[in-house]
């Protein structure tokens, strides 16, 4: 099966998983920022996974 095909509903019964929903799990840690070289290696990294998933997406329009 594609990875394109699964979804959590078919992979929870094929594989009898049971999804447990947590809310709050990192409620107590404190929010910090992202440090300079962490915000420059992102903005490198964003236009690369953009266009790579415009050509998975043309890959699969052709499939």
């Amino acid at each position: 099966m594609a990875y394109s095909n699964f979804t959590l509903e078919t992979v929870q019964k094929t594989f009898q998983l049971e999804k447990i929903e947590s809310t709050d799990i990192f409620s107590h840690i404190e929010p910090v920022e992202p440090s300079e070289d962490l915000t420059k290696e992102l903005a490198k990294k964003v236009p690369c996974s953009e266009i790579l998933g415009i050509l998975s997406s043309m890959i699969d329009q052709k499939a």
